[in-house]
């Protein structure tokens, strides 16, 4: 129920955010999820430039590093079963967000619903950053940007 209710709420904030189209300062921008959800944990990078903002990365890593998108055996017990996996997803949730232009408007991918909600709401954050200019740090363990 809180997961529900917390998605809901991510949800309108994205809406919220991803309606306004001005105020970005150019640089890069990331947003990662808090936590580790069964053993991944959602990233997004993102550009702007001129106002324009494209996706430059999404991904989940493991605690050793390693990425979804590269994981055989992830793919291997996925795709079987919802007839995609991370690395096909992904790509078609980054050109769905090129097609549309804002989170708000992304139709959801199939067999990906979740991760397509993880990618709006790791948009919404990455974009208030950007509104903001808190730029992306470049030593990774540096928290406080």
């Amino acid at each position: 129920m809180k997961t529900k209710i917390l998605l809901a709420v991510v949800l309108l904030l994205v809406v919220s955010f991803t309606g306004c189209t001005g105020g970005y300062k150019d640089g890069t921008y990331k947003a990662e999820a808090a936590e580790y959800e069964h053993g991944w944990k959602d990233y997004l990078v993102i550009g702007v430039a001129d106002g324009k903002v494209t996706v430059k990365e999404f991904d989940a890593l493991n605690e050793a590093g390693d990425k979804k998108s590269q994981d055989a055996d992830y793919r291997a017990a996925m795709e079987p079963v919802s007839g995609t996996y991370p690395e096909k997803y992904i790509a078609d949730i980054i050109s769905e967000f090129q097609k549309k232009g804002s989170a708000d408007k992304m139709d959801t991918i199939t067999g990906a619903t979740k991760s397509t909600n993880s990618f709006k709401a790791l948009l919404n954050e990455a974009l208030a950053k950007a509104q903001k200019g808190e730029a992306k740090s470049a030593a990774p363990e540096d928290s406080s940007k």
